[in-house]
């Protein structure tokens, strides 16, 4: 998980849905992160995309899932203006490059 919980949320009530029910939250903070691999213990965010495609190359993380839609690659202005006004339909697009 990566966030904070300091901050006020309508949706999740941080006392009753994980304090209570004693449940272990392993998160991050992304700002405190280094910008060069200086240590052994906090990694880079590079490193952490480089482990990520990594794990999706080796199908050991599963993404297909998350797939919301395909888009062919003419449409790919529709896909980011519907990302970046944060459609509530989206959560993962693809874009169809091989030709079959």
């Amino acid at each position: 998980m990566l966030g904070s919980t300091r901050g006020i949320d309508d949706n999740i009530n941080f006392y009753r849905d994980v304090h209570k029910k004693a449940l272990t939250v392993i998160g991050a903070h992304e700002a405190c992160r280094p910008q060069k691999e200086e240590s052994h213990i906090m990694k880079t965010i590079k490193t952490d995309d480089t482990v990520s495609l990594n794990f999706i190359a080796q199908k050991r993380l599963e993404m297909n899932m998350l797939i919301s839609e395909v888009f062919e690659p003419a449409n790919a202005q529709s896909a980011y203006d519907r990302l970046f006004e944060r459609d509530p339909l989206l959560m993962l697009v693809a874009f169809k490059w091989a030709k079959e």
